[in-house]
């Protein structure tokens, strides 16, 4: 039995299989309902696909529900198993009860879950944010004023994007104490240079830049004191990474931190989520990242945020999201957990108000 469901943006096909004596040696002598999702192919699919719950329930003779069970499975949490319902011997025991005309009716309730925003609009929500910002693609090593044909001769490994966050570098006029400053070389955009900045200018701009390096991206962002910017943001966000500034070691001197192990992704979530106020519509997996990154520079509200969004997420099992409240001692992420697990044992109760719901589809 199929039934063909949409909403404005997906399409999905939901299927209820009824086995009276199981399916497999494992299950034989049980009554076993198996409900299934799919999504047609060449449609649209859910960013994040998803919880699919159901209760399953015999009708007697006069037309009442008996023996409600609830089922949840679970992507990431799947396995082969095939979930028992009745043993069989129950119902023919008594048939009096539920067997009209030798005929044993079967009601299954339907509950689906799933994150509408697709991942096109997950991956435009990150762009839209970096999209004004300067951004240009050098090349590490000694500085130097590189034709367009010296540029193919460059070794890729020294390649990196540049992020200008002070939105002021890569505009000044070209400058090889600029360029030795920042550690690029490669091929100049002149068009993109203002010769108008006098030198005294940009020595007061560079007195505040700090380079930020993740595996493949340098970011430039100015932590000027007493402006309401991206720098001052994370630097009130985060202790570690304000004492990395204010002490008199390397990162000062050179004005210059680096995260070897974290990815550039990670790293423009963490800023948009300083000057936004929120998490990006992003991919969720993207989000174990950035609690990480977090726990390691004591950004507790990120951290938390995070903590939410992965509890929430389908694609982190809770065995996983265990493991990671135990390495990280994170009291917060366990108490989310406590809760999951309680909607679970409590699905009847809590998600199973089937007359109350306006997407649940039943079958009879």
């Amino acid at each position: 039995m199929t039934l063909r469901h949409h909403n404005q943006n997906f399409y999905f096909r939901f299927s209820v299989s009824v086995y009276p004596n199981g399916v497999n040696k494992e299950t034989e002598g049980w009554l076993v309902v198996l409900a299934d999702v799919k999504i047609p192919e060449n449609e649209p699919r859910p960013r994040d696909y998803g919880i699919l719950s159901y209760l399953v329930s015999v009708i007697d003779i006069e037309g009442n529900s008996r023996f409600p069970r609830s089922f949840v499975e679970i992507p990431s949490e799947k396995d082969d198993r095939y979930l028992k319902y009745l043993e069989r011997s129950l119902i023919l025991n008594r048939k009096d009860e539920f067997l009209t005309k030798s005929k044993l009716t079967v009601r299954c309730d339907i509950h689906f879950y799933f994150d509408t925003v697709s991942e096109e609009l997950a991956q435009g929500s990150l762009e839209d944010f970096l999209r004004p910002v300067p951004k240009e693609s050098h090349y590490r090593g000694e500085p130097k004023l590189a034709l367009m044909c010296d540029v193919f001769n460059q070794d890729l490994r020294d390649a990196f994007e540049l992020f200008d966050f002070t939105h002021q570098i890569l505009n000044f006029s070209p400058s090889l104490e600029l360029r030795r400053r920042f550690g690029f070389n490669g091929f100049l955009n002149m068009s993109s240079c203002d010769s108008s900045d006098s030198e005294e200018d940009m020595t007061d701009i560079l007195e505040h830049v700090w380079i930020f390096d993740t595996q493949t991206v340098r970011f430039l962002i100015s932590l000027e004191e007493g402006q309401d910017g991206l720098g001052a943001r994370l630097l009130k966000a985060s202790p570690v990474i304000e004492r990395m500034v204010n002490a008199p070691m390397k990162e000062r001197l050179e004005k210059r931190i680096q995260f070897p192990g974290v990815t550039s992704r990670t790293f423009q979530i963490v800023l948009f989520f300083l000057e936004k106020g929120r998490l990006p519509a992003s991919p969720n997996r993207d989000f174990l990242g950035v609690y990480e990154f977090s726990h390691s520079y004591e950004m507790e509200e990120l951290q938390r945020k995070c903590a939410e969004k992965m509890v929430k997420s389908v694609e982190f099992s809770t065995e996983e999201l265990k493991r990671a409240a135990d390495d990280y001692s994170d009291e917060y992420l366990t108490e989310l957990l406590a809760l999951r697990r309680n909607v679970c044992e409590n699905l009847e109760q809590q998600r199973f108000r089937i007359y109350e719901k306006l997407n649940s589809d039943c079958y009879i």
